[in-house]
């Protein structure tokens, strides 16, 4: 059964968001802004409550249309907390 590229991409970026150390950096990518949304939520509650924007490249999104990612393709996970 194929699992759609959403899905894999979803449970990706959750993945590497828990495995993620929290005093470490990774610098967004240059003009990341300017790619493809390729999904927008809003989570109302919780530990991850606020915006959430996912953007791709255009190998990426190749990637998400063929199923094969090309070299140099990038999607990045953008999320912005509500202030209190």
């Amino acid at each position: 059964m194929r699992i759609s590229s959403g899905i894999a991409f979803a449970a990706l970026v959750c993945a590497l968001a828990l495995l993620a150390d929290s005093d470490q950096t990774v610098p967004f990518p240059a003009g990341y802004r300017t790619w493809t949304v390729t999904r927008s939520h809003i989570a109302k509650e919780g530990p991850s409550a606020g915006f959430h924007h996912y953007y791709a490249n255009p190998q990426a999104l190749e990637g998400f249309t063929t199923g094969k990612f090309p070299d140099g393709a990038v999607a990045n996970s953008n999320a912005r907390s509500p202030v209190a």
